[in-house]
């Protein structure tokens, strides 16, 4: 929490299970190399050895037919 706070990000979000984590921001405005730097100086890379950056969508999921 401490990195969404000092960069300003818009939230956090954690699977049930802990075993997937997603920064909520938005790269026009955050600065994304330093946010993968920031993240390479703290422990968390141990938990969640790889990142992604990845486009959120509207709507949620949907049932395919």
């Amino acid at each position: 929490m401490a990195l969404v706070e000092s960069c300003d990000l818009y939230g956090v979000n954690v699977a049930h299970s802990g075993s997937v984590v997603g920064l909520m921001l938005d790269r026009r405005y955050h600065d994304v190399e330093y946010l993968k730097w920031a993240l390479s100086q703290t422990k968390l890379t141990a938990h969640w050895p790889k990142q992604h950056l990845l486009r959120a969508v509207p709507g949620g999921v949907q049932l395919s037919t």
